[in-house]
């Protein structure tokens, strides 16, 4: 129907089929089909409790193309669930496998969280009619072909399938000291900068009582951890052997405090490391048959608990001795300035006397008088030639008497005897 039909009247539209039987009765229907009769595609049924947000015609879209669209949408009231049938057309069918996730395609969806400002656009059809897109999660394998007819779940957006993934987890309890603002639903509980689990509750259970340990009333949250973000596959995952490896850490020191995410939002998140200094002060509790995950201070409680105990400190000191003693040391520095101040002077006084001012001019004729008494001993004066020549022949000099030297260290006597050895007389014999 269109223009046409408003100005000249209702009228039955139809599309040929193909069958070797004739037939004289149809049944007619309030809507045209979407896809031709005899289309090759693959059709399948979604279920969400979203409400009335797809209509029948609305497209079907895989990364931004349009591959199929919804036939029917109805109402179930028992289970209070909306259930539209959707036909992917070929040869896009083979995209939807047992490992395929659908939800709406909004057109823009915009969100502050504290993974920052996201801001997601559709194609233009979906901006302006809405519409179905669907994918797999980057952490699941391709998967198989589904049959005809597979029901599949259809989420709000694209996280919400995605987190409809992580179907075995482990639930605990955070009982928080501090305010909780900022903290939703969806905010991620990380283990040292890895995701491994969401928060599921903000408050949660907030009427049950709280444990008998605690000296102050705690606000609840509830975490899922989910080992499926960590890669591991279902058939491998042992929620008991998990739980257990998680107790033990509590004993080592792990605990859970809140963090800011995001400056912009101011949106928290759940944090998750070892505070080894809290390993023997571990307490094990239950709220509400569910396992407390310890807690600490985290974020702006930390700085003031931080503040406060420095200031603790400040007080606990003994202020009047340090006074009393800055007070001596501002006093000795005073005594030590004024002798600084003496010697100053003095050396002004020094300075500023004549006798000290007519040192440098003194001392420039003593220079002078030096510079010429020095040119007079120069290798061209007179007095150098003579005084080189004196040493010349005192070295001729002592050169003439080295034998005589050398004469008397051998024979001292030699200045009052003859040199001449004479031989000793020898006796003869009478006859």
């Amino acid at each position: 129907s269109g223009l046409g039909t408003v100005l000249s009247g209702a009228y039955i539209q139809l599309e040929p089929g193909q069958s070797e039987e004739p037939k004289r009765e149809f049944e007619v229907s309030d809507l045209p089909p979407v896809a031709p009769a005899g289309q090759a595609g693959l059709q399948i049924s979604l279920v969400s409790q979203l409400g009335n947000s797809l209509r029948v015609g609305d497209p079907v879209s895989y990364q931004g193309y349009t591959v199929g669209r919804v036939e029917d949408a109805r109402f179930d009231a028992d289970t209070r669930t909306m259930h539209h049938q959707v036909f992917i057309e070929e040869p896009y069918a083979q995209l939807v496998t047992n490992s395929t996730r659908f939800w709406t395609a909004s057109g823009v969806d915009f969100r502050l969280d504290a993974d920052g400002v996201r801001v997601n656009v559709e194609s233009l059809e979906a901006l302006l009619g809405g519409g179905v897109t669907f994918g797999v999660p980057e952490d699941l394998p391709m998967g198989k072909p589904v049959e005809a007819n597979t029901r599949f779940n259809l989420y709000a957006d694209e996280d919400t399938a995605r987190e409809g993934t992580f179907n075995r987890y482990l639930e605990y309890v955070l009982l928080v000291d501090d305010t909780v603002r900022g903290l939703s639903r969806g905010a991620p509980v990380e283990f040292r900068g890895v995701r491994i689990g969401t928060v599921a509750a903000v408050p949660w259970n907030f009427t049950a009582p709280q444990p008998d340990s605690r000296a102050r009333f705690a606000i609840p949250v509830l975490i899922r951890i989910e080992p499926q973000r960590l890669g591991i596959e279902n058939t491998d995952i042992d929620l008991e052997e998990w739980d257990n490896r998680f107790k033990r850490m509590f004993g080592l020191g792990l605990r859970a405090s809140l963090k800011n995410g995001n400056l912009l939002t101011g949106a928290l998140f759940v944090d998750l490391n070892f505070r080894r200094d809290l390993a023997d002060e571990y307490v094990a509790e239950v709220f509400s048959e569910r396992t407390v995950f310890p807690t600490v201070a985290g974020g702006f409680a930390q700085i003031q608990a931080q503040v406060t105990s420095l200031l603790e400190k400040l007080n606990a000191l003994e202020v009047e001795p340090l006074i009393a003693g800055l007070d001596r040391n501002l006093q000795a520095s005073e005594s030590v300035l004024n002798e600084v101040r003496a010697v100053s002077t003095s050396i002004n006084q020094l300075l500023n006397d004549p006798e000290t001012q007519a040192i440098g001019s003194n001392l420039n004729g003593t220079l002078e008088e030096l510079r010429s008494t020095l040119q007079g001993v120069s290798p061209s004066s007179p007095a150098y030639q003579e005084l080189t020549g004196a040493i010349e022949r005192l070295d001729r000099l002592m050169r003439d008497l080295q034998p005589l030297t050398r004469t008397l260290n051998e024979n001292p006597r030699a200045l009052l005897f003859d040199n001449l050895e004479t031989q000793d007389p020898i006796p003869r014999a009478p006859r």
